[in-house]
Formats: structure tokens, sequence, C-alpha cells
């Protein structure tokens, strides 16, 4: 799974988190969208744990993200059992 968000770049001001993944199939799949009044742990923590109920309890093996700290706050604290990465972008 892949989970980023926008910072504020719509007229509402919300912060828009993509969850995505690849499927059975090989295919990506766009997994939740939500608008975030604001990006805290807590609210990392109710889109996560929202997605977590949908999928029947079930959590995903890994989720990669950037170095995002409220994201990280929310993951580490609703996905216990999943491996959770950081990408890194290289500025050449």
């Amino acid at each position: 799974m892949f989970m980023d968000a926008t910072y504020n770049t719509n007229k509402h001001d919300l912060a828009l988190a993509i969850v995505s993944g690849i499927s059975s199939e090989g295919k990506n799949i766009i997994m939740a969208i939500a608008f975030l009044a604001r990006e805290s742990i807590e609210h990392y923590q109710w889109l996560l744990k929202t997605l977590k109920d949908f999928n029947a309890g079930i959590e995903p093996k890994t989720i990669m993200t950037d170095f995002d700290s409220s994201m990280c706050g929310g993951i580490e604290s609703t996905y216990t059992n999943t491996t959770h990465l950081l990408c890194q972008w290289h500025m050449m």
C-alpha cells in the first residue's frame, strides 16, 4: 500500500489523502481518498481505522509513505502488524 497527501492545495484548505495499492491481478488501484481538515495523527488514525474496518480488520503487509511525522504516527498506532517503509527522494 502507498499513502500520500497534498498540503492544502484546494480552495477549502483541506489535505487530500490518497491510499493506493496493487490488486491481486497486478493492477494499480485506489483504495481510499479522503479530505482531511488537518494532517494530524488523529485524522490519519481515523482514515486508516476506517479503511481497516472496511477490509474486515485486515492490515496491509507493507505501507510506504514519505517522512510526514503525523502520517507515520497514525500508521504505527493503527496498523500494528504492518511494516512501514519510508521512501527516499534524492535531488540531483
